[in-house]
């Protein structure tokens, strides 16, 4: 994972008001098998990193998208409304305890693009039910 995802992944792990409600169930990418809901899944779309013909300059641009799994609706309105509070906007460093040498990513913006509910449903032990996902995408510019 890149230095934006971990700095993503510690700032939602640190936020009370999605942990309250998901509490440790926070992945990247995808679901695991039979999760308990709610849930939080979040991916990095793309990571640009603008270059000249021998080094990198300015910022990074990383597109990422959060997606909360729930079984109610409220729920799911409550979860992604977590979300976009905890990055947008968001102007910070976050420092990822953990890595050696302590590695601290510089988050100079972070912008709400948008958000979607996508139905899905979920056949469990023969019985369909309905999950309630909602979508946020959000632009990281990092360095």
């Amino acid at each position: 994972m890149s230095g934006i995802i971990h700095a993503v992944n510690f700032k939602l792990k640190a936020t009370s008001d999605i942990t309250d409600v998901v509490s440790t169930r926070i992945w990247y990418k995808v679901l695991p098998q039979n999760p308990t809901y709610p849930a939080l899944t979040f991916q990095e779309i793309d990571d640009l990193r603008y270059q000249t013909h021998d080094l990198y300059v300015g910022p990074a641009r990383a597109r990422i998208q959060f997606d909360v799994w729930t079984e109610s609706k409220s729920e799911s309105e409550t979860l992604i409304e977590a979300v976009i509070d905890t990055f947008a906007p968001y102007r910070g460093s976050v420092a990822l305890t953990g890595t050696s040498p302590l590695e601290t990513v510089y988050i100079d913006a972070a912008i709400f693009e948008g958000m979607t509910e996508i139905p899905f449903e979920y056949e469990s032990e023969t019985i369909l039910q309905e999950l309630f996902r909602k979508s946020a995408d959000f632009t990281f510019w990092y360095r």
